[in-house]
């Protein structure tokens, strides 16, 4: 391969990751839902969340049956604030899978439980 070809290749791949934001994360496969494809989700809104959001969650996980001291680690929970973060609804965050159910849960705890 020659010189030029490496170089762009390289430009190319710092260009996808400047692209590619802190708060953005990558999905396992291409996810199509009502319509639009989805690569990856974007949960900068993860800043915004409010106390209210969480009391909210926690009445989500009381209507669907959950009872946990420690709800934020269950993966309904964790959902249900990514469809929070992103504005999907939750149906669409049901369809995914389990990777990317547990991946979405790892952040959602890493940003709950590390300092700022």
């Amino acid at each position: 391969m020659s010189e030029e070809k490496k170089e762009t290749k390289i430009e190319e791949k710092e260009a996808a990751v400047v692209e590619q934001k802190e708060t953005d994360m990558m999905l396992s496969r291409a996810y199509k839902f009502e319509g639009q494809t989805y690569e990856k989700l974007d949960l900068s809104g993860m800043e915004d969340l409010t106390a209210q959001d969480m009391i909210d969650a926690s009445r989500y996980m009381r209507r669907i049956g959950f009872s946990n001291m420690d709800e934020e680690m269950d993966l309904p929970y964790a959902l249900f604030m990514a469809s929070k973060v992103t504005g999907l609804p939750i149906e669409f965050f049901d369809a995914l899978k389990p990777y990317d159910a547990i991946r979405i849960r790892g952040r959602m705890l890493r940003f709950f439980y590390n300092p700022a």
